[in-house]
């Protein structure tokens, strides 16, 4: 009778004698183990374990290395976007086609993609301090370069070292979150990173069609200097500078040659595609010969990435299932759209609606602006995960409303209401900002999950890979998008001896005098355009649908 019940909660410790056992105590144990064995079964593998220790929370350093991220991203994303409405400023100023003028965005993408790559191997391998501090210094100075252009090959030029810079900031800091902070909050700080991004796209995009009327396109360069004064003053306070990498022990090599097969082989194919139809004959050597070339470097690469590179630049691990690559090629659609939205819209309301710059611009604020109060919804995360099934339907959802929007803006014409294309724009920004939303959050729990058999070091090198190769793959569809939306738009108006419609038409014509007949024909080509990217969208509504949640479902 003196045997309690309570000995049925005694552990295996035999150096604990039965009769002391304490209740409390022993069924917290037992809860505790429970609980703790339950949670390693589960997949939700980017929650930590609160029994190990205390919760984390951000300190000083952290939020100063936040601030400085945001910073730099936002000044890549200020650039990308605050030449957009100055293009017939510079088909003006340098008396050039206005599809020979889109390189000076081609070019910025071009070298982001390739910066991203590039300086996150650097990174790795030198450390995210230095890296991170060149990254800004290269910026500023095509920044430089760009403000003192007095031609359109200077400023192609200077923009393509301006975007290396950029897209090392990009790539740094998406290896600095994913390095130095907890995975139970990633997607917190992640969003932070992206939010900066969607801000500097917003104040990108006004203040280049302020710029377009009230200025000259030299200031869109001259503020970008106050963010580059920015990050290079917060980078020494928030980041060790003297480099402490992976160094050849731990961290991958650098694929140099990779790196370069892309640039040589993309550069080479953009080259063709923007010319085909506009400049010269797509028959004609001039177009065949970059497009061989290009094709040629990449047939290379991949063979190079699957047969000899020691550690590749484009990783089969990556990729190693098929919702793993539908994740990543719903990025790079995701990415085509959104460029060619940006692009291609605001052409209609120059040309076709006869609004002035800063009108053009601020409305551009609807195909991104949307995307502030989603990310705002997901900065603490928590609403994600105790659902991981919806950041898969989120994406499913922005999916649907960019097929409406593409296939509505075929709508899109001189006689159009203006309600008609502002809705057409409001859904757009809404799709863009769920895309944004979804996308984020998947990657991140995706690049969080377990690789049973693989080692911690290994796990957390394709972890941060998967990520960046996400932002890559993306940042080269917004790159592939612009010559192949300038050559469907510039080609059927250059087949009808149109050339006023882009030869430095705004400089010569007021947008209020355009002929009837010339508004038609380019709302005409726009509308062949959108009528091919309708079938992208679809394209990446279907990749959308083998997204799984975090669950595995």
């Amino acid at each position: 009778m003196g045997v309690k019940s309570t000995q049925a909660y005694q552990t295996d410790n035999e150096s604990t004698p039965s009769n002391t056992v304490d209740p409390e105590t022993s069924q917290q144990c037992l809860i505790t183990t429970y609980a703790t064995d339950f949670a390693e079964g589960t997949q939700y593998t980017y929650r930590e374990d609160v029994a190990r220790g205390p919760p984390w929370t951000p300190g000083v350093g952290e939020w100063l290395i936040t601030t400085c991220t945001s910073i730099l991203v936002m000044m890549d994303a200020f650039n990308t976007t605050v030449v957009i409405p100055l293009m017939p400023a510079f088909a003006k100023a340098f008396q050039q086609p206005l599809d020979s003028t889109l390189w000076v965005s081609t070019a910025y993408l071009v070298g982001n993609a390739s910066g991203q790559t590039l300086f996150a191997m650097l990174a790795e391998l030198l450390g995210p301090g230095p890296i991170l501090l060149s990254s800004a210094v290269l910026a500023t100075t095509g920044t430089g370069i760009c403000g003192g252009s007095m031609s359109l090959p200077g400023l192609v030029a200077g923009r393509f070292i301006q975007g290396i810079g950029g897209g090392g900031v990009m790539g740094v800091s998406l290896l600095i979150v994913s390095d130095l902070i907890p995975k139970s909050h990633r997607v917190q700080f992640s969003t932070y990173v992206f939010r900066a991004q969607v801000f500097g796209m917003v104040i990108g995009a006004v203040a280049g069609g302020v710029y377009h009327d009230y200025t000259t396109y030299i200031w869109a360069f001259y503020s970008s200097f106050v963010f580059c004064a920015m990050g290079l003053l917060v980078i020494p306070f928030a980041l060790d500078l003297r480099g402490h990498g992976h160094g050849k022990k731990g961290g991958r090599t650098m694929d140099w040659i990779g790196a370069l097969l892309t640039l040589l082989g993309m550069g080479s194919l953009l080259a063709g595609i923007s010319w085909g139809g506009t400049q010269y004959a797509w028959n004609s050597w001039q177009i065949l010969a970059p497009i061989s070339v290009g094709g040629v470097f990449m047939l290379v690469l991949v063979l190079y990435e699957t047969l000899w590179a020691m550690q590749p630049m484009f990783s089969s691990k990556v990729f190693r299932d098929i919702p793993s690559a539908m994740l990543h090629i719903g990025g790079f659609l995701h990415g085509f759209i959104v460029s060619a939205q940006l692009h291609c819209l605001p052409l209609y309301l120059i040309f076709v609606r006869s609004l002035d710059a800063p009108f053009t611009g601020l409305s551009m604020v609807a195909l991104t602006g949307l995307a502030v109060p989603a990310l705002m919804v997901c900065s603490s995360g928590q609403f994600f995960f105790r659902r991981p099934q919806l950041p898969p339907w989120v994406a499913r959802l922005g999916w649907v409303c960019t097929i409406a929007a593409t296939g509505c803006s075929i709508l899109l014409n001189s006689s159009i209401p203006t309600l008609g294309w502002v809705f057409i724009f409001m859904t757009a920004g809404l799709g863009y900002a769920l895309l944004i939303l979804g996308y984020n959050i998947s990657i991140q729990v995706h690049a969080l999950q377990l690789y049973p058999g693989r080692e911690d070091g290994e796990r957390a090198k394709v972890s941060t890979s998967s990520v960046l190769m996400y932002s890559i793959l993306r940042t080269w569809g917004m790159c592939i998008a612009i010559p192949i939306s300038g050559t469907i738009i510039f080609s059927p108006l250059s087949a009808r001896d149109m050339p006023d419609l882009f030869i430095g038409y705004i400089a010569r014509h007021p947008a209020a005098s355009l002929p009837p007949d010339e508004r038609d024909a380019y709302a005409d080509a726009l509308q062949v355009l959108w009528k091919g990217y309708t079938g992208i969208a679809a394209v990446g509504g279907i990749s959308s649908l083998f997204l799984r949640s975090a669950s595995g479902a």
